[in-house]
């Protein structure tokens, strides 16, 4: 923003500042931040996150209603009608899933609440039946003989496993389960211990930072009134020298007119 602009706008805020509502700093600070928006992305690299945080809770007044209103239409104003929908310049685009083709339908059976079908099919570890006869004279017929036995050594197998790990289970599965659960025990714990740190930490954040700015309260008051003064001043220095200026050119004018006469 140029020296002339801002010497404008400084007009225009003190003009207002009388009958808007709206406090001279957050004026200020309002028109400051449509500046910026308006500037080039491009030279505003820094973070979102980095961005220092001014206020002064502890000292400025807190903005009436109607003034927080007003500082919202002169916002609303000048920003464009797709900020909400457009992302920051410095914001990166999120990444794109990519999911494999059984992972990808199981999200589509999720999202239209299908029941889950398929999976392991347990009738396998189930004792098959043995093979019957029409007669005793019949002679057996081995491949079928033998695909059951084969069946009846998985469910055999199986069910073996199972055995073992239910007793594996009886004996250590206590001991595991509390453990278990002395081990959650300890992470929440800690948990609890760091967030009471935080929270101790931010307390005192925010104690130093009452201290420190009621400490500079009046220093604080007395910049601004004399910040004041002297736009004043400047403004009063503004009109006089813009009467002077017209008075210079109206003794040109008349000069003029002599010499023409």
């Amino acid at each position: 923003m140029g020296i002339v602009t801002w010497s404008q706008s400084l007009r225009d805020i003190h003009r207002l500042g009388g009958d808007s509502g709206i406090p001279i700093q957050l004026q200020i600070q309002v028109h400051v931040e449509l500046e910026y928006l308006q500037l080039p992305s491009t030279l505003f690299k820094m973070s979102l996150i980095n961005e220092v945080h001014d206020s002064l809770p502890y000292i400025d007044a807190e903005p009436s209603a109607v003034a927080r209103q007003k500082a919202q239409q002169l916002i609303n104003a000048e920003l464009a009608p797709e900020h909400t929908s457009t992302l920051h310049p410095s914001i990166p685009a999120s990444p794109e899933s990519k999911f494999s083709a059984l992972i990808q339908q199981e999200l589509e059976r999720k999202a239209t609440g299908a029941p889950l079908t398929g999976g392991i099919d347990l009738t396998r570890y189930e004792a098959p039946e043995p093979p019957t006869r029409t007669s005793d004279t019949e002679a057996p017929n081995l491949p079928e003989w033998r695909e059951t036995l084969q069946k009846a050594y998985v469910s055999s197998s199986h069910l073996t496993k199972r055995h073992e790990n239910l007793t594996l289970l009886e004996e250590h599965g206590k001991n595991a389960w509390l453990i278990g659960n002395s081990q959650l025990e300890e992470i929440l714990r800690g948990m609890e211990k760091e967030l009471a740190e935080t929270k101790s930490a931010s307390e005192e954040v925010n104690k130093q930072r009452k201290i420190a700015q009621d400490a500079s309260s009046g220093e604080m008051t007395s910049l601004e009134e004399t910040w004041k003064r002297g736009v004043g001043a400047v403004l009063e220095v503004e009109l006089a020298s813009e009467g002077l200026r017209m008075q210079i050119l109206e003794q040109r004018r008349s000069a003029a007119q002599q010499q023409a006469r």
